[in-house]
């Protein structure tokens, strides 16, 4: 372990600074002087980092402004020719003009794509228009036919009354039209 200073009154008589006494070398042998170390209080200290902090900074900015200054001087800006001018905006135009081909075909196909769709559901639409005009007509002419024969009876008033034969072939038509119309619709 070093050993610690001992103030001496004539080393602290003479030193400027009262705070802290003068070092003796832990060999005894500086030549018979003692080393006076001023004292750094936490003022002094930021003080100093501060001041380390500016002189970075300050050269950060110099090689900066050196760079900066190389760079303009190996590089100067190059004005475009009219010539280059001319050839950058046709080269513009073209892209431009490619990209609103681009969109202008994308849309005609969403156009065939959607008519397609549409025209499958009209077609579809259609087939069941045509089979409900079918069996309108159906109906109709079998009205028309049972129009000129007797009401049919009332179903409970006789008893043992069998069905008339043109009674059981309207029903069979009813029947045969509601099927076909079931299977078009569902299927």
């Amino acid at each position: 372990p070093a050993p610690t200073p001992t103030p001496t009154p004539s080393a602290a008589a003479s030193s400027s600074s009262a705070s802290l006494p003068p070092l003796k070398p832990a060999g005894g042998n500086l030549g018979g002087k003692s080393l006076d170390l001023p004292g750094l209080g936490v003022d002094a200290m930021a003080k100093m980092d501060k001041r380390a902090e500016k002189q970075k900074r300050d050269k950060e900015q110099e090689l900066l402004t050196k760079k900066i200054e190389a760079l303009s001087r190996e590089a100067p800006p190059s004005a475009m020719t009219s010539a280059e001018l001319a050839d950058r905006e046709k080269h513009l135009k073209a892209q431009r003009q490619r990209l609103l081909d681009a969109k202008k075909k994308e849309r005609e196909e969403g156009l065939k794509s959607f008519t397609a769709q549409t025209a499958t559901l009209e077609k579809k639409g259609s087939m069941h228009a045509k089979v409900a005009s079918e069996v309108l007509a159906a109906v109709a002419a079998a009205e028309k036919s049972l129009g000129s024969a007797k009401p049919p009876a009332p179903a409970g008033g006789g008893g043992g009354e069998e069905v008339s034969e043109e009674e059981r072939k309207r029903l069979e038509m009813r029947k045969a039209l509601a099927k076909r119309l079931k299977d078009e619709v569902t299927g």
